[in-house]
């Protein structure tokens, strides 16, 4: 069997010996930590709004206020319309069509769900902004 670089790195890495930490390890790393945080060491985070959170406020305000204002400006036929796919979706001839439709969401949200667990595990495998 061929041997890669980096089975020889793993190889290294697992024949290196280990030495013993001092005694006083976490005691000085905590210390250091203190002193370079001084009296905001354990101070909590402060809140703050940014330009973001408002123009998403203003984003949504907006939107409802068209949605109000636009609703009873439809005209009758389109609520009529409305009311008939309603009742043709629940009459019993759609429920092979809507249950595909369900089994199929299903199906892709797992997917999205994999997909996303699976770029969180790769995330945590590496850095992405080394210090």
């Amino acid at each position: 069997m061929k041997q890669t670089p980096s089975d020889w790195l793993e190889d290294g890495l697992e024949t290196y010996p280990i030495a013993v930490p001092p005694p006083d390890l976490s005691a000085r790393i905590l210390r250091s930590v203190r002193q370079s945080q001084g009296s905001r060491a354990f101070a909590p985070a402060r809140f703050r709004l940014t330009w973001m959170d408002y123009a998403l406020g203003l984003l949504s305000l907006v939107v409802t206020g068209l949605v109000v204002f636009l609703l009873p400006l439809l005209p009758p036929i389109f609520w009529l319309r409305l009311r008939f796919a309603w009742l043709l979706l629940q009459s019993p001839s759609m429920q092979p069509v809507l249950l595909s439709l369900a089994v199929g969401g299903a199906l892709l949200a797992g997917l999205a769900l994999a997909g996303l667990l699976a770029a969180l595990a790769q995330m945590n495998r590496r850095t992405l902004w080394p210090q």
